[in-house]
């Protein structure tokens, strides 16, 4: 679960970067909830396979995590950072960017697709770990 937290961490900080660079939110309104599962997930099996008491404030403190959460959050942040910075996934934001006459919200909403698709390898296996169990 912390290596998939640190995937998200980096999902979101992408989204972020996105949203800033096109003054504009993000407009695919399954981003935030989905966020929120995974962080959710990631606290309830903190407390319940660890016995750890994560609190946010606004964002959990990485010196709070034990040494091996702290390794797998970092592993999942680099794994993003990866897939954010390669060279198919900036060549299409780029292209994105500097496409003319798009309104602020178009292009961010084609922006956050092309993060989303780049994204998926990495955040389906995490979305299945993180889903309710019945």
């Amino acid at each position: 679960m912390a290596r998939c937290y640190g995937r998200f961490i980096g999902w979101r900080d992408e989204l972020a970067t996105l949203m800033q660079a096109t003054s504009t939110y993000t407009p695919l309104a399954d981003d935030p909830p989905r966020f929120d599962r995974l962080e959710t997930a990631f606290i309830n099996h903190a407390q319940s396979e660890r016995h750890l008491a994560l609190h946010l404030r606004p964002t959990f403190a990485e010196r709070d995590f034990p040494r091996d959460l702290r390794r797998g959050f970092r592993v999942g942040l680099k794994e993003a950072a990866a897939t954010f910075g390669g060279a198919d996934y900036q060549a299409a934001k780029i292209r994105l960017f500097s496409s003319g006459g798009i309104q602020r919200a178009a292009r961010m909403q084609d922006l956050e697709a092309n993060a989303d698709a780049a994204f998926a390898r990495l955040g389906q296996p995490c979305d299945r770990l993180a889903a309710p169990s019945l």
